[in-house]
């Protein structure tokens, strides 16, 4: 029941938001939004020291950033053009770690007033498939995305990271919360595998 309440907390903060937004762009997490600089919020030094290698191509990068600043989410990721000097975000998530039924529970209710909140957008029912990261195969993800007229996407997913998996690659089971532009989704898709 508390790991429900703070997600709960978490989403009437971010509908705050969320609830005068034209566009994506007007969205935030963590006081984020789409099109800032990355250099507003973090040093270049703290961004390129939580860089990550999740992608073959090196067209985008995404670094992975906790910090005491944030106040809903444990970790934030922010992706950018990898050459961009200015790292502008193109996706942003905010992660909380938590049990996959309970992050399950949780995205079905909050669901419903995404629903709500983005009726003219274009949803994709809920979808459970392997996490292909995981050589077992027995880890897996959950996930709705909410496509505005532009292709610009919100997501809400559930990762289950199987333990001997968790062990071996220091992945955490975890609710997410994402937005981002078209141009960084199609990578997703066409080139980072």
């Amino acid at each position: 029941m508390k790991k429900y309440s703070y997600l709960i907390v978490i989403f009437l903060l971010f509908f705050n938001t969320i609830a005068k937004a034209d566009d994506i762009s007007d969205l935030q997490i963590e006081g984020m939004s789409i099109g800032d600089s990355a250099l507003d919020y973090f040093t270049k030094e703290v961004i390129i020291k939580n860089k990550r290698d999740f992608y073959n191509s090196k067209k985008y990068s995404t670094s992975s950033i906790e910090s005491d600043k944030f106040s809903k989410y444990e970790t934030v990721q922010i992706s950018y053009r990898s050459s961009d000097k200015l790292f502008k975000i193109l996706d942003i998530s905010g992660i909380s770690f938590m049990n996959y039924n309970e992050c399950m529970k949780d995205i079905n209710n909050i669901s419903l007033e995404f629903d709500q909140m983005f009726a003219n957008t274009s949803k994709e029912k809920l979808d459970t498939y392997k996490n292909n990261d995981d050589p077992s195969g027995k880890s897996k993800v959950s996930d709705i995305y909410w496509y505005f007229d532009n292709n610009d996407v919100i997501v809400l997913a559930c990762f289950y990271v199987d333990a001997k998996w968790a062990s071996e690659s220091n992945f955490k089971s975890e609710f997410r919360v994402s937005i981002g532009t078209d141009e960084f989704n199609k990578f997703l898709i066409e080139e980072s595998k």
